[in-house]
């Protein structure tokens, strides 16, 4: 079958398989890699773009778990990690399936080679093709193109399809030269572009020594070779399908994960205007205390007019009620005693028994109000005497500091005078020692008895002077610590009639401000204890509104996710049966073919 050559190529391209895209961006391609087959079904290798790191086979899947609610502060990074392993346990999937459908494809191809090789020293020793021609070329030359357009246009009805293939006995090298590709190599290769498209060009060149027909066996194995091609299209336009459909889950997974971070963006918002809302109330709250404290005394001041106008109106209500009491009982009193003349004596007994009785309350009350009249006058009294108290005491603190100061100026006089007195006792003791230290210089020179008299009349003198001045300087100390003294303990009473004073005042001042704050600050409080009620309670709807919506969003992600999981068993279980139907093997022979696929 030499000469015989045939060129296809297909309208349209197949698109690259994409298992998904990442969180950050990285696509994941299952497109197969370049596939050159020359001489006999070559080596094929499939090509994974950018697949995630990690072991395919042994990696761990990490989870979380399902069912159970996680804390809000640690939902976004605990979603960011599953998101992370649910696309790596994808990508390693993808990377399994591939891997087995290239070695299964491998396998296939390697037992195609050594059947190729098997068949072509086969026909090599029985036929010739310098000997003389069959006649049933013509015949085998017409049923090999009609299968080839046949196969043309199978691939043709399929616009995805993208392959070329070469039928030459001269590209086929021997088995030893041949290259075969593994995963990890293919795994090297760039991935194929999806805009080239070939052409099915027949050419035929005839050889005028050869006269070959096809034998029915090579007719076969070209039939199953078309039905293997086809095959392996209808399995590679499922994963693409499902690659789609995973990517379209993947797609609703980052939706739904958006849409719960922002749901947590705003339940931080609304706890941030929630803080935000409570600083401002808090600040209300003191700019209203601060308020109320300057108010306090005036609402003092003017609830005790106001208590002391409630007694005057009590006292004049309860007698207004005991005058239309007396004058109701007089009316019916009259209105009996016309009616009833026999009973006159027992309601005039019940009537004086009654006023006796009336009497003895109003007694009491005028007696009660004449004690509380006697408890404010004595109060009156206190305070003024208090004051009057107060006013002795400031007029002898300062008579005290009058006379404090007046001995300190005796004091300070009596100590300039004593550093007179001092400064002189020291210059005569100067003089004495100098007029010793003469008298020592004059040993040699004999002095006159009236010389020796004079000086010892003139030391008797000054030695008196001294002694005066050290007893008048003796006595200046002594007065002057009496004095010390005196100012020390005046300084001390007038301290503890100061504290006294302002204890007293203080005191005065707590039992003023204590009547008249302890209603207000009670009011303030009830009014502020229901205001804060109610705001609570409004939070706690906000609250609660919050959390049903956190756990309606956290149903639907655990809906999600079993969604999610059945897919992924679904695609396990489709990748099996690919691999079991791809490792039956397809046994076909291609003798004095070659055929050549790239994309």
């Amino acid at each position: 079958m030499k000469g015989l050559r045939i060129e296809g190529k297909s309208v349209g391209s197949r698109p690259p398989f994409k298992t998904g895209i990442s969180r950050h961006g990285s696509q994941t391609s299952l497109a197969p890699s370049v596939v050159r087959r020359s001489g006999s079904v070559g080596n094929v290798a499939k090509h994974t773009t950018a697949s995630t790191s990690g072991s395919p086979r042994n990696e761990p899947k990490q989870s979380n778990g399902h069912g159970h609610r996680l804390d809000e502060r640690d939902i976004p990074r605990v979603k960011e990690s599953r998101g992370v392993c649910k696309c790596q346990e994808l990508n390693a999937k993808a990377r399994i399936l591939q891997e087995d459908y290239t070695n299964n494809l491998q396998q296939q191809i390697y037992y195609l080679e050594l059947e190729n090789s098997y068949l072509r020293q086969g026909t090599g020793q029985y036929w010739n093709p310098e000997s003389k021609p069959r006649p049933q070329r013509d015949s085998y030359q017409r049923q090999s193109q009609a299968s080839v357009r046949s196969h043309v246009s199978s691939h043709v009805s399929h616009p995805h399809v993208h392959l070329q293939r070469t039928y030459s006995e001269e590209s086929l090298p021997e088995w030893p030269q041949r290259p075969i590709l593994h995963h990890h190599e293919a795994e090297d290769k760039p991935a194929p572009s999806p805009s080239k498209h070939v052409d099915f060009r027949f050419h035929y060149n005839p050889q005028p020594k050869r006269h070959d027909s096809p034998t029915q066996k090579e007719l076969d194995l070209l039939q199953k070779l078309d039905e293997a091609s086809q095959r392996e299209y209808r399995l590679e336009e499922r994963l693409t399908k499902k690659s789609v459909e995973c990517q379209n889950v993947l797609q609703e997974k980052e939706k739904l994960e958006e849409k719960i971070n922002e749901l947590l963006r705003q339940q931080e918002e609304t706890t941030e205007r929630n803080l935000s809302e409570r600083r401002a109330l808090m600040e209300e709250n003191i700019d209203l205390q601060q308020r109320l404290d300057d108010l306090t005394p005036l609402i003092a001041q003017k609830e005790s007019q106001i208590a002391r106008m409630e007694g005057d109106v009590e006292q004049l209500s309860s007698k207004l009620r005991l005058a239309n009491s007396q004058n109701k009982s007089l009316q019916m009193r009259l209105d009996d005693s016309k009616r009833e003349e026999v009973l006159f004596s027992e309601r005039d007994s019940d009537r004086q028994s009654e006023i006796d009785r009336l009497a003895s309350r109003v007694a009491d009350v005028t007696s009660e109000l004449e004690k509380i009249r006697a408890k404010e006058t004595s109060l009156i009294e206190e305070v003024s005497s208090l004051k009057r108290r107060l006013k002795e005491e400031e007029l002898k603190y300062k008579k005290e500091r009058t006379l404090n100061e007046k001995l300190s100026e005796e004091n300070n006089f009596l100590i300039k005078e004593n550093s007179k007195w001092s400064s002189e006792l020291t210059r005569l003791e100067l003089i004495v020692d100098q007029q010793t230290q003469q008298l020592a210089n004059r040993k040699a020179v004999q002095a006159t008895a009236d010389e020796i008299a004079e000086l010892k009349v003139v030391e008797r003198s000054l030695r008196s002077e001294v002694s005066s001045l050290e007893e008048r300087l003796r006595s200046e100390q002594e007065r002057n610590e009496l004095y010390e003294s005196q100012l020390r303990e005046r300084e001390h009473h007038e301290e503890q009639s100061r504290e006294s004073r302002n204890r007293i005042q203080k005191e005065l001042e707590a039992l003023q401000a204590l009547s008249r704050s302890l209603n207000n600050e009670n009011r303030g409080l009830r009014e502020e204890k229901l205001a804060l009620s109610e705001k609570l309670e409004i939070l706690q709807k906000r609250l609660a509104e919050k959390e049903q919506e956190v756990s309606q969003v956290s149903d639907s992600l655990d809906e999600l996710r079993m969604k999610y999981r059945d897919i992924h068993e679904q695609l396990d279980k489709q990748s099996v049966l690919q691999s079991e139907k791809s490792g039956t093997g397809l046994l076909f022979d291609e003798s004095n073919a070659g055929f050549t696929t790239w994309q």
